[in-house]
């Protein structure tokens, strides 16, 4: 009896039902990432693969002490990926090459990213609830395997390590309580450098934190310095640059206005169709609902724009790289628009349109908020079935990347035909994938 009048009085304390409540959103918030991460463990193969044989040449002159500053510097397309050769050198020594190590690291970045964004999250709404839903959602798109491409390649450590500058640059400027202004706009400007130095579009980081630091009066007294700071760092990218001639043009949109439309509709819609053929028009729906969303919250809250403000930066980077993407890739054909690997950005310009439709939620009437959560809701379904279908792909990625570790280990002479399946160039591959063998790095 007195067991029962106990169980009964602790079930009437409120903090212990929400500590349960706390707990169980933790725990849904945790299984997209510890979903993904069981599935990279279950499906990574440790071989190097496309791309990744240009970092052999690296390794070799490390072995050989010739290596220096200008070979971390050195251009990769259009990018300068000096961190992330930084990055990939570290784990390589430490691990003999083993790519799994890597494919680890992408997803460490992006929980470090997740956090960031949850402190961001929290200053933006107040309400405890719509927060841990608001953050399991997050979590269900930045960690959707929808990303195949970039979670089970460790060369596109480039992409999370971009993201990971540009969240860091918006959360420093917007979030963190440090009274330092400067501190505060350095560590921005790190970011933002790390971004750069990571991917091209990185450079689009110096352009969307402007806002911010126009907006504030704190910040604004800094502004030369900022422009000043990258001037230097995004000048700086630019020497010795040359337009890889193997690229298409980037005039081709003035000729194709309408190839140009439907690639960045695909592009920025990525995270939301299950197919290609159904892209343009989920993406009109979808950019639809955002332009709605703006101008409601503009027409009613606009003495609460700030709230919003790092959000609405994170979305516009993320058009920024479509647009430039577009431009730089639409040779290649409408259809590349929807490749995996482009979802990592554009799914940022959902993350920041999720936030946005809370920020409503809390601040609107009944009817609003009803609309919002509806909106809120497919959203969720769409992402959790993107979600689903990444994990498919998952599984015939580490189909193709078993034969690519079978013919590293295999193939006897650069004639061999299954060396296009490691690297475009059979002559090139060869001598570099011989030198893996003999020091026994790669999985080899």
């Amino acid at each position: 009896m007195l067991d029962k009048l106990q169980t009964a009085a602790l079930a009437r304390v409120p903090g212990l039902k929400i500590s349960w409540v706390k707990f169980l959103s933790i725990i849904a918030i945790a299984l997209p990432p510890l979903v993904l991460a069981a599935a990279l463990i279950k499906y990574s193969v440790n071989v190097p693969f496309w791309d990744q044989w240009e970092l052999v040449t690296l390794i070799q002159k490390l072995h050989n002490g010739t290596a220096g500053f200008s070979d971390f510097f050195a251009q990769h397309n259009e990018h300068r990926i000096f961190f992330p050769r930084i990055v990939m050198v570290v784990l390589a020594y430490i691990t003999s090459w083993n790519t799994k190590f890597e494919v680890a690291a992408n997803v460490v970045l992006a929980a470090s990213s997740m956090w960031f964004l949850w402190l961001m999250l929290r200053k933006t709404l107040t309400e405890r609830r719509l927060i841990f839903a608001i953050t399991f959602l997050i979590s269900l798109i930045l960690f959707s395997p929808v990303q195949f491409e970039n979670w089970m390649w460790g060369w596109q450590i480039q992409w999370y390590l971009n993201i990971l500058g540009l969240i860091l640059a918006l959360w420093a400027l917007t979030t963190w309580r440090t009274k330092n202004v400067l501190a505060k706009l350095i560590l921005a400007g790190l970011g933002a450098t790390l971004a750069t130095y990571s991917l091209a579009s990185g450079f689009f980081v110096w352009i969307i934190c402007l806002p911010i630091i126009w907006t504030s009066k704190d910040f604004r007294r800094f502004l030369p310095y900022w422009i000043f700071a990258a001037a230097i760092v995004v000048g700086a990218h630019y020497i010795g640059y040359v337009d890889p001639s193997y690229h298409p043009s980037k005039m081709l949109f003035l000729q194709e206005p309408v190839q140009f439309t439907v690639y960045l509709l695909v592009y920025i819609g990525r995270p939301l169709p299950w197919d290609f053929l159904v892209g343009v028009p989920v993406a009109i729906a979808y950019l639809t609902v955002v332009a709605n969303s703006l101008i409601y919250y503009f027409q009613n809250f606009k003495n609460k724009l700030q709230l919003i403000l790092p959000w609405l930066c994170l979305g516009l980077y993320s058009l920024l790289a479509a647009i430039s993407t577009d431009m730089s890739r639409l040779g290649l054909g409408v259809e590349q628009s929807y490749a995996s690997r482009y979802s990592t950005l554009s799914m940022l310009f959902l993350i920041s349109l999720v936030v946005i439709l809370a920020k409503i939620i809390e601040l609107s009437p009944t009817k609003v908020k009803k609309i919002m959560l509806i909106i809120l809701a497919t959203i969720t379904i769409l992402v959790a079935a993107n979600y689903a279908k990444g994990l498919l792909q998952m599984k015939e990625r580490h189909i193709y990347l078993l034969n690519v570790k079978q013919c590293a280990q295999t193939a006897t002479s650069e004639n061999d035909e299954c060396l296009l399946l490691l690297y475009p160039n059979k002559q090139s591959v060869w001598p570099r994938l011989e030198y893996l063998r003999s020091i026994h790095w790669g999985g080899l």
